[in-house]
Order: C-alpha cells, then structure tokens, then sequence
C-alpha cells in the first residue's frame, strides 16, 4: 500500500504535504499531523495535541523608480524567526498577521520615487509571541553613493532570528552615470546576511545588477543583462548563480528534494540569467531594455531594470522577496516598479 501522506493546508486548502512526510528542519520528532503555509492574516488551530514547530519571515521592501541621471539602491527583504518545539493542545488558536510587501511606486515625471518598506508579520498565542520586521523600501539619490535599503532585523520571540538580506549598493567609486542596484533575499535557509545582498553598481556606464538568491549575491553589469543569486552561490557576470548543489542551472536538484526541502519549500535552484529564468530560491537578473527574467524566484532578491521603454511592473509582485526597481534612460514615461513580496508563515504540528 502507497504510504498516506498528511493533510496540508494552505490558506485553508487542503493538499498533499509538499515534501512528503518528513521536513528536515523542523526540529521536534513524531509524524506531521497538521501543515499550514500561511501568507493572509488568519487564525491557525491545533487539531490535536501534539508539538508545534514555526518559521515566518516579514515582508519584503519595494522597487523605487526613476529617470536619467537617478540612481536606486536596491530594496531589503524581510527577517525570518523560527521556533521550535512548542507544546500545543487540541483547540489551542494562534492568530497570525501577514505584514504587507512594499508597495510599487509609479512616477512620470523627471526625479525618483524610493520605493517603500515591508510590514512585518506577527504570531501570537499559547506560549508564543513573534515579532518579524520588514525590509527596507529602494532608497534613492542623485549622487554616490547610495546604500541599498536595509533587510529586516531586530524582531523577538523565536528561538533564533536571520536578518533580511541587504538590497545592493551604489558604491562611491562607481563611474556609472545612473542605474538600479538589485534587491536583497529571505533566509530561507540559513546562510550568512552577506550571501544574501543584492547585486550592487560597481563600475562606470548605464548599470544595473541582479538580486540576491537565499545563498548567493547578485553580479552587477553594463550590457544588456546581469546575473542573480542563486542557493548554492554568486552570480557572476551574465551567469545566474548556482543551485543548491553548485550546478549553474536553474532547476533544483530534483533527486534529493525530497530528503533537503526545508519547510516543504522548495528553494534550492539557481539564479536567473539571460537565457532563463529565476529558479525556486534564486535571485531576478538585471536587464537593459526589457524586464526578461528580472522576476526572482521564491523568497529571491529582484533584479534591477534599466530601460528606454514603459515598464509597469505594478502587478507583479515578488513571492516574499524583495521587489524591482526600475530607472528609465531617457524621456520621461509613466513607469511603475515592482512591489516587495509579503510576509509568510509556516506552521508545522507533530504528535507527541
């Protein structure tokens, strides 16, 4: 007979637990009675008593927009909690805020807009009271340098707490005459901050840099495309950074989802370039031109987009990671950036 798998629901959904009936990272022992992958605000209810184990992060800051001769730094991403081990009983109820991602911003006139702050998320109830903040909105300037936006930091209550990773920089010794940084990652696994910044303008001309991946930074460039972080390492140049076993592709490494997935995601791929997209964890590429593949993948860092065309990327968010900025060569034109992803939460019951 096919094993059973546990009842999953997200959002109130039911569906199969995504990585089977193991999650390494969760860290108390017993069969996965209850899955939840939360990312509205709601009450989250035990069904039975048993243990319970928690991951959240907040929400993500927003691209900021501007026009020939601005430069953006990139945007922050949220700060993740975990606890572990907490005894629950049948009934016992949690309720969860979901801080809003930095919403896009919209200019069409000369100048720059920074883009704004991520909310950040809460969960309170029976032994429980956490507190994530969210990341920095892209800030802005008309000269260098520009600091990229700073990542979540300083909540309380889970046993340990990861900051957001750091949206890029636009560094003093930099020549470029304008250009947009890429944004920083969630640590959705447990990577050191710096692995997760996003890409920053190092060097003269147009620029712009990819976003940071949940193991990896962004590169920065001046062509037509940048590379983004991946899980397993920086991007470099045009190339997407690798996935989680240090292969330069997209893809995660299927074979051995199922024994790494950390909390039933899957954030193991690499960092899109430009021939492919962002894979789960990777970062957004940047781009010259057009937005192709500047969208991040899951908890990714986007990717900073420098264009001569319209862009309005204002409903495109990112998937809890940080959003896109956007800075537009020459006339001015109606642009929209792209909003940071939200905050999130995972609740995982175990029977005693």
């Amino acid at each position: 007979m096919a094993e059973r798998k546990p009842l999953v629901l997200v959002n109130g959904m039911a569906r199969q637990l995504p990585a089977g009936d193991s999650i390494v990272g969760a860290g108390c022992p017993g069969m996965i009675v209850q899955y939840e992958l939360v990312t509205v605000s709601k009450t989250v209810t035990a069904y039975s008593d048993g243990m319970l184990d928690i991951f959240c992060s907040g929400a993500s800051g927003g691209g900021g927009v501007g026009f020939n001769g601005t430069f953006l730094g990139g945007p922050g991403a949220g700060e993740v909690a975990v606890k572990r081990s907490i005894p629950v009983r049948a009934g016992d109820s949690f309720v969860v805020t979901i801080g809003a991602g930095g919403a896009s911003v919209s200019r069409a006139t000369a100048g720059l807009t920074p883009g704004n702050a991520g909310g950040d998320t809460t969960i309170t109830g029976p032994g429980v009271a956490i507190t994530v903040h969210g990341g920095m909105g892209a800030p802005g300037g008309t000269t260098k340098p520009v600091a990229g936006g700073l990542g979540g930091t300083g909540g309380a209550g889970g046993d340990v707490h990861y900051p957001g990773g750091d949206g890029g920089d636009v560094l003093a010794t930099s020549t470029a005459t304008f250009g947009a940084a890429g944004g920083g990652a969630v640590a959705a696994i447990p990577t050191p901050q710096a692995a997760r910044k996003g890409g920053s303008l190092t060097s003269g001309g147009v620029q712009h840099a990819g976003g940071a991946g949940v193991g990896g930074v962004g590169s920065s460039g001046s062509g037509s495309s940048s590379g983004g972080g991946g899980s397993g390492g920086p991007a470099s140049g045009l190339t997407g950074g690798p996935n989680f076993f240090g292969v330069l592709i997209q893809a995660s490494p299927l074979e051995v989802l199922a024994s790494i997935a950390g909390w039933g995601l899957d954030v193991f791929g690499g960092g899109a370039s430009h021939i492919g997209p962002a894979g789960p964890g990777g970062g957004g590429a940047g781009r010259y031109g057009d937005t192709l593949n500047t969208q991040p993948g899951i908890f990714g860092g986007g990717g900073g987009i420098v264009s001569q065309v319209t862009i309005n990327l204002s409903s495109s968010p990112s998937m809890f990671g940080s959003g896109r900025n956007v800075v537009m060569a020459f006339t001015p034109a109606n642009i929209a950036s792209g909003a940071g992803g939200s905050g999130m939460a995972i609740f995982i019951f175990r029977s005693n």
